[in-house]
């Protein structure tokens, strides 16, 4: 055996360890894959906190369990797609990135082709064959008989000492009926994206994880920090009137997105939200997306010429009807990207630091410079710069 390691698990849960190492080998032994070898050694009573929020220590007592594991178990033949949450009606799609699903699975049931039963499963899995191209989908109970598994990471879990559903249990004890998930109310998220776009501008987990110097916060986030703050009832008192004017606003972003074609599982999740009127706290992503969507599409479907005006360098005057005013966070700062339309429907964009406290619907006469033409989601943006408000 190459690897050979010690861990410190807490003696009420050894009987449980033992039952998930009977579980592995045999896996190990169908995958021709090497089994786990362990025996256990000393015990001895340690403090420990007596849950993760309590400052209350409590004796326990720790089993000292020697491992033997060589590498990782398991088959290579499968690999991950997507996982479906099956919490509503319609499953929600988790997709790997890269990868694609067929369609006929976007209203899956939370079936298991691996044993052929039908019952109550929070998830299911998308599996595919890498040397015959065959799907599978499979519940989590049997997800471990398709895919290679770190041993060692996995018995690491049985170190904590906290309660047994802090324990990702999925792969072996998924239980009928399984957990009640949180739900929240749909329109409300969405309300509470726009309070927090309208400040600091969309930010996806994407461009938050690219942000350097991790200045940028993921909206999705921003919205789950109001929801779940300490402060949570004080926002709603003190920004009740905001959250409500955004109402009509919200139900055409809903009608927007019903009305989507499921031609990706990104429409598919979307539809999926906003027919059932509720999400849960991981869909927020998803719910605070569909805001910029039904932006650009609103851009898009305005009426009128959709072309560039002028030459870059044009210096210009013009009387311009505001449509939107976005805040950005940049790496210097908040900056406001201002989006207006001539009388003929010509689309102009400007990016200023400067607050001028413009609001969206008004009608300006400005002097500035035509930085560059440029196109966006079908939409000619003519870009103004050292622009200034006569």
């Amino acid at each position: 055996m190459n690897n050979h390691f010690v861990l410190l698990i807490p003696s009420y849960r050894i009987e449980r360890l033992e039952k998930v190492i009977v579980k592995l080998n045999k896996i190990a032994i169908k995958s021709n894959s090497p089994t786990i070898e362990y025996q256990k050694l000393n015990t001895e009573i340690k403090k420990v906190y007596k849950s993760l929020n309590s400052n209350q220590k409590i004796n326990v007592e720790f089993t000292n369990v020697e491992f033997y594991v060589d590498g990782m178990i398991g088959y290579n033949d499968w690999r991950f797609l997507a996982k479906l949450d099956h919490d509503m009606v319609t499953p929600i799609i988790h997709t790997i990135k890269g990868e694609s699903i067929p369609e006929y699975y976007y209203n899956a049931k939370p079936h298991c082709d691996h044993c052929n039963s039908d019952r109550k499963r929070n998830n299911t899995y998308i599996l595919q064959n890498n040397i015959s191209g065959e799907y599978k989908q499979v519940g989590s109970s049997c997800l471990a008989q398709f895919l290679k598994i770190d041993v060692e990471k996995w018995i690491s879990m049985f170190t904590s000492i906290f309660l047994e559903e802090e324990i990702n249990d999925e792969l072996w004890d998924e239980y009928e009926g399984g957990r009640i998930p949180s739900f929240y109310e749909l329109s409300h998220v969405l309300a509470l994206g726009l309070w927090d776009i309208k400040r600091y501008g969309y930010v996806s987990k994407k461009k938050a994880e690219e942000c350097t110097n991790n200045v940028l916060i993921p909206t999705s986030e921003s919205v789950g920090n109001i929801m779940f703050g300490p402060d949570s009832i004080g926002f709603m008192i003190k920004n009740q009137d905001e959250i409500n004017s955004y109402k009509e606003k919200v139900n055409n972003i809903i009608e927007y997105c019903k009305g989507l074609e499921s031609t990706t599982e990104y429409f598919h999740n979307l539809k999926v939200l906003t027919k059932e009127g509720y999400c849960k706290a991981t869909n927020f992503g998803f719910v605070v997306s569909m805001i910029p969507l039904y932006e650009r599409n609103h851009e898009v479907n305005q009426e009128g010429l959709n072309e560039y005006y002028g030459n870059v360098k044009d210096k210009v005057e013009l009387e311009l009807t505001v449509t939107n005013v976005f805040p950005i966070s940049t790496q210097y700062g908040y900056c406001d990207n201002i989006i207006m339309k001539d009388d003929e429907g010509r689309t102009f964009k400007w990016f200023t630091s400067t607050n001028q406290n413009i609001e969206k619907g008004s009608k300006i006469k400005i002097k500035g410079t035509i930085k560059a033409h440029s196109e966006y989601k079908g939409v000619c943006n003519t870009e103004l710069t050292r622009c200034k408000i006569l």
